[in-house]
């Protein structure tokens, strides 16, 4: 009992420091993809309108066809006449949001204006649901395992890229214990494990690649049976659909396919520059990649004095090995798209470390340290709250409407977003398009009688060039200036 209680209030030191620590990060509208994306989702999830083409306006469909009625390809406007995270969906041209509903799903249980401030407490909620995996019926914690989970969890604190992933709405950060408990599961129930990774692709459906090093560890039949292959496989197979039938519900109610993507087809698309992308991938600068080595010789070192094989040790690295060589060969590359395997690997890790039996005089030691080391994450959190005052969530949306939401197109960049989140105007992105379906676009609109403004300071283009264009194509404009995103134009006369 006083052990249970010792865990729990480690726990509750554990989730106010992360709060503390990250929450004031969120407290503010969204801006930029990701925060916009997954947030308007949401917004679209608690207004039970996820599935209707809300982005739409009345002269919306007309500028489509009359864009393509001048030869205009997809690639040109597809992306320019929608913010960030969405795009045209080939044919029908519906606005899609590309992200997968989990993330989303869930911010939508909360209060609107609270989401932001919640999300890193969720995270970490799910994250330390791994404290209460180990204890094994009546016998003691096994503190060496928590040792470890607050190492990791002191790596989030001060060091990119997993603390990134904590001060912005994103889908990695909820299913870092998904993973991490799956990986834990791996070598005793992998079925649990698919299970698992299954309900972490309804956050991010790439993780399902990391499925298939799981055959190496499944119980299949001693002997050649083919009735008992074909169990396991479609007890397997049944598992994983019902994981992750949240996705397949949603992308069928989006698409009437429920194997489709939400992702547009760039994004899906394999690449031809596998050697680029290796460069990007392994190198000591991308801490994702050097994460995943120190976890995996701390997996070398557990299997050397546990004496594992080496083709067991290989089947727990094949996790990072697969999903490594997917990504070097995908088109579009980011940092953290490897993330998967990490929490994969760090989950066979604390796994191994469960087996490993250690004094009482070392027992009373990493206890110490462990409740030293939750006092030191409760402190970064006191330590970083202090350092911030953002506006709160409620005066910060009044103030950017107040200027947003007076007119009817915003073009810009990371606030073409923000302005459709809180104005439910049209925000369009400048810079993603050809120069040609832009001003096109922007006649069409003042022929509509359509108030623009361009959000100057919001684009990555010097002033100058956009004034240039504007000028050549006999576009009217007034330069103005507001004290919250700093100069913008306004398009036509009178506005």
């Amino acid at each position: 009992m006083k052990n249970r209680i010792t865990i729990s209030l480690i726990f509750l030191t554990i989730c106010i420091g992360f709060c503390l620590n990250f929450s004031h990060y969120q407290n503010k509208v969204p801006k930029g993809c990701d925060e916009f994306g997954y947030l308007n989702l949401a917004k679209a999830f608690s207004e039970n309108n996820a599935f209707s083409n809300t982005y739409e306006k009345p002269y919306f469909n007309q500028l489509i066809d009359t864009l393509r009625f001048e030869k205009f390809s997809e690639l040109e406007f597809g992306f320019l006449l929608a913010p960030m995270s969405y795009y045209l969906k080939n044919k029908t041209y519906e606005v899609i949001n590309m992200y997968n509903p989990g993330t989303s799903f869930v911010l939508s249980w909360f209060p609107i204006n609270v989401r932001g401030y919640l999300f890193p407490l969720i995270a970490i909620l799910i994250f330390s649901s791994v404290l209460f995996i180990y204890t094994k019926n009546n016998t003691p914690f096994n503190w060496a395992d928590l040792l470890f989970i607050i190492v990791i969890l002191l790596m989030f604190l001060p060091f990119s890229p997993i603390r990134t992933e904590y001060t912005r709405i994103n889908s990695l950060a909820l299913t870092f214990g998904i993973l991490a408990i799956a990986g834990y599961f791996i070598p005793t129930k992998p079925i649990i494990s698919i299970a698992l990774i299954g309900l972490s692709a309804n956050f991010r459906l790439g993780n399902l690649l990391i499925l298939l090093p799981i055959i190496f560890f499944m119980k299949w039949p001693n002997k050649i049976d083919t009735v008992k292959f074909i169990v396991v496989s479609l007890i397997s197979l049944l598992v994983l659909i019902v994981s992750i039938s949240p996705y397949l519900l949603y992308s069928y109610k989006l698409f009437n396919n429920p194997f489709s993507s939400t992702y547009s087809e760039i994004d899906t698309a394999m690449g031809n520059k596998p050697f680029d992308n290796l460069r990007i991938y392994i190198n000591f600068e991308q801490l994702w990649f050097v994460y995943h080595l120190l976890v995996s010789l701390i997996l070398f070192y557990l299997t050397y004095i546990l004496k594992i094989t080496i083709l067991q040790c290989f089947s727990c690295i094949s996790f990072a090995i697969i999903n490594y060589v997917f990504y070097i060969f995908k088109n579009i590359t980011m940092n953290y798209y490897p993330y998967a395997s990490l929490f994969i690997l760090i989950g066979i890790c604390l796994y191994f470390l469960n087996t490993i039996e250690v004094s009482n005089k070392i027992h009373k030691i990493i206890k110490t340290v462990v409740i030293v080391s939750s006092l030191v994450i409760l402190t970064f959190g006191f330590v970083e709250f202090k350092k911030f005052s953002y506006p709160n969530y409620i005066e910060q949306t009044k103030s950017y409407q107040s200027f947003l939401c007076k007119y009817e197109v915003i073009w810009g960049g990371d606030y073409a977003g923000t302005t459709q989140y809180i104005c439910n105007n049209k925000g369009f992105m400048y810079v993603r398009g050809s120069n040609r379906a832009r001003i096109l676009s922007m006649k069409f609109l003042l022929n509509k009688k359509i108030s623009q403004i361009i959000l100057i300071d919001d684009i990555s283009m010097p002033m100058g060039m956009i004034v240039e264009e504007l000028i050549n194509n006999k576009i009217p404009y007034s330069l103005k200036k507001n004290n919250i995103l700093g100069n913008y134009l306004t398009l036509g006369n009178g506005f």
